[in-house]
């Protein structure tokens, strides 16, 4: 082991003069011009030998007295060049000055070859392996063994998609061609990995595939992959899962309760104070529409950009589609002024969506148009056919998109940043969940301006050729005769009693706590309608599915959740609680007299 000594023989003189004579060392001002080199220097590439920095020169940081280190070209007298490093240490005088640069020049090895490159793979501590050109293993080292809780003998010749666990993605085969082809120097995707027997613990890796420059071609390594274990972020991510289901739950049922529940002491009290309780009944739905509307946009972000969010796709006519969105959205567009109108569109066209999201998808659309229009004006609803796509366009009178905000407006949080465009309101997440949605239901979504002012935005969806024509209303319940009888299951007490008043004496509700509950009256009584909350069924709702099938067929069956569930092919329809309006809701289950058939709910 070296110490310092202090021994009276020991010259640090003559320890400086045999470096120089024997370290290649360039001696630099402070502008970087060469002053001298050490003989050690001189001997190994010759006196006049250079070293071109790459990239910007180090000249500050080195007067400020920090050592710098550059990559770069030594250039020879005999003309040859050499990859190399430069290492640069800033010279002092007995006050700390910074006086002159002393550069040390590193030749940078040669690529190593497979042999080579083998050894040092051994010794990295990342999982890594030697591929050949048809991706299968040559080489890998111990980490990777045990990151796939394997021997190293039984991954040799195994092809790299061996490593993945079943039901992942295959690896991307353009790519992979590519990076054969040389088109693209790196790959990388994550993948979950197949662990050996016993393992049960799910591992996922990032991996990473570039080239090895090798020596010869009768060498079998083309390719070096680099798995990063990624099992902790995976583990991080799905707890955030649980925290924004949790959120989800905890949030939208006090909030359509909250909204409920006002909305119906508004109808009854408006009469006894019209000029004071109506208003601040009125203020008070309003901010829960914002505040619903806020918890809507964060979690639907989160949940479709994550690929959470379910979509049940479902053949639709287009016309239908866009008469219901015009219906829906102009108590919007009055408020502010505006009115919605719809041109004439082909009622033959057919798409395939997801109902429930192309409503906001249009909702999204007109009630950007709406809040940018001047009062008085109209937002034109339209739609086309052409080359099997189905383009629907909402055209505002509004201000148009301002060029520098053109290549933002569908990124999350993006808002133009004027006062005047602030002042509207929303969360910036509207359009970033629209073109989510419409890319989900295999379409495209994209704007123009036009010239005398107003913009244009547009949704193109493939048009389909319809084989069903499965309804998305709801049907009324019961025959007339008598107040129908609904069993509501639904653990949030206070929601079911918003709920129950809703229906009034339109119909008998009863409120079942529990599966085993709901299972008990479902064999009592006879149930004109079954609603569900799939929110306190851990099972999925299979068994009090299977129940009242068996105890009384035909009962129509649908969910009211907070969350999109897998719905079982039992359950007509899913409806999301802070989605759906109890009041149109109830008057769709329930008619007042002289009512239509069927409404729908928004």
């Amino acid at each position: 082991m070296t110490t310092q000594t202090d021994r009276p023989d020991f010259n640090p003189g003559d320890a400086l003069r045999a470096m120089e004579r024997h370290q290649p060392i360039l001696w630099l001002d402070l502008t970087g011009q060469v002053r001298t080199t050490t003989p050690g220097f001189s001997a190994l590439w010759g006196k006049d030998a250079i070293f071109e920095v790459s990239g910007p020169a180090p000249w500050a940081q080195l007067a400020g007295g920090e050592p710098q280190n550059r990559q770069g070209v030594l250039c020879t007298p005999d003309g040859r060049r050499h990859a190399a490093l430069g290492q640069y240490l800033p010279i002092r005088d007995a006050d700390q000055r910074v006086t002159g640069i002393a550069l040390t020049v590193t030749p940078r090895a040669p690529a190593a070859r497979p042999g080579e490159f083998a050894a040092m793979i051994d010794l990295a501590p990342a999982a890594m392996a030697l591929l050949d050109g048809d991706f299968r293993l040559v080489h890998c080292n111990g980490a990777l063994a045990k990151l796939l809780g394997r021997d190293r003998a039984e991954l040799m010749g195994r092809a790299l998609e061996d490593l993945v666990a079943e039901g992942e993605p295959e690896l991307p085969p353009a790519d992979c061609a590519r990076l054969q082809q040389r088109s693209i120097s790196l790959l990388q995707i994550e993948r979950r990995l197949r662990r050996g027997p016993g393992e049960t613990r799910n591992t996922w890796a990032q991996i990473h595939l570039s080239h090895v420059e090798t020596g010869g071609a009768e060498d079998q390594a083309r390719f070096v992959a680099q798995f990063q274990d990624v099992s902790e972020q995976r583990e991080v991510q799905h707890i955030k899962s649980n925290f924004v289901a949790t959120v989800s739950h905890e949030l939208r049922t006090p909030l359509t309760s909250i909204k409920g529940a006002l909305g119906m002491i508004g109808g009854t009290m408006a009469d006894a104070d019209p000029s004071r309780t109506e208003r601040l009944l009125s203020i008070a739905v309003k901010n829960c529409d914002r505040l619903t509307l806020l918890v809507n946009d964060i979690l639907d972000m989160e949940k479709i950009s994550s690929g959470q969010s379910r979509f049940h796709l479902a053949e639709a006519p287009i016309w239908t589609l866009l008469e219901q969105a015009e219906v829906t959205n102009q108590p919007f567009g009055r408020e502010h002024g505006v009115t919605f109108a719809l041109s004439e569109a082909p009622r033959e066209a057919w798409v395939r969506v997801d109902v429930e999201r192309f409503q906001q998808v249009m909702s999204n659309l007109m009630s950007n148009a709406a809040k940018f229009s001047p009062d008085g004006s109209t937002v034109m609803l339209s739609c086309g056919v052409s080359e099997g796509h189905v383009t629907i366009s909402v055209t505002d009178c509004g201000p148009g998109i301002a060029p520098e905000f053109r290549e933002k407006i569908f990124m999350p949080f993006s808002q133009a940043d004027d006062s005047s465009t602030r002042a509207k309101g929303g969360t910036g997440l509207g359009l970033n969940i629209t073109r989510q949605i419409v890319e989900r239901m295999g379409g495209e979504i994209g704007f123009e301006n036009h010239n005398a002012g107003g913009c244009t935005f547009w949704v193109r969806l493939p048009e389909i050729a319809p084989t069903t024509r499965a309804e998305r209303e709801i049907e009324r319940i019961g025959d007339g005769t008598r107040r129908p009888m609904v069993l509501h299951v639904e653990h949030d007490r206070d929601f079911a009693e918003v709920l129950r008043m809703a229906f009034d004496r339109r119909a008998v509700v009863t409120h079942a706590v529990t599966m085993a509950d709901a299972a008990w009256y479902a064999r009592q009584n006879p149930f004109d309608l079954v609603l569900i909350d799939w929110d306190g069924i851990q099972t999925g709702g299979t068994n009090l599915l299977n129940v009242i099938e068996a105890m009384q067929p035909g009962v129509p069956i649908y969910g009211l959740s907070t969350r999109d569930a897998a719905v079982d092919p039992r359950v007509r329809r899913n409806l999301i609680k802070s989605r759906v309006r109890l009041e149109q809701m109830v008057d769709a289950f329930a008619a007042r007299p002289n009512a239509d058939h069927a409404v729908r709910v928004a």
